[in-house]
């Protein structure tokens, strides 16, 4: 993702009774474009570069960043109904190699 471009996921989820937000890009089945590969790269980056922010100030909250695309709902909102959702990567984001 280049400097000045901007980047607004279009979910931000509050899971309830944790401190935990999953925020959600919904792209395309197949939208592998050398673009979204970058965006879920930097993405993840950036969330993983706030989550260890926030625990060096004893923050009790955690994002976890997701790239969706329809294939990949079902088996998304399976895992957040589980609380199995930390670590996992939807089928887009493995095409991307994140």
């Amino acid at each position: 993702m280049e400097a000045n471009e901007n980047f607004n996921p279009d979910f931000f989820l509050k899971v309830a009774g944790a401190h935990n937000i999953l925020v959600v890009q919904i792209k395309a089945e197949g939208d592998d474009s050398n673009k979204n590969r970058a965006k879920c790269r930097d993405g993840l980056k950036h969330f993983e570069t706030l989550n260890e922010r926030l625990q060096k100030l004893d923050e009790p909250w955690c994002y976890y960043f997701y790239f969706l695309s329809p294939q990949d709902y079902t088996r998304f909102f399976d895992h957040v109904r589980n609380t199995s959702y930390a670590g996992w990567r939807s089928g887009l984001m493995q095409e991307l190699n994140t």
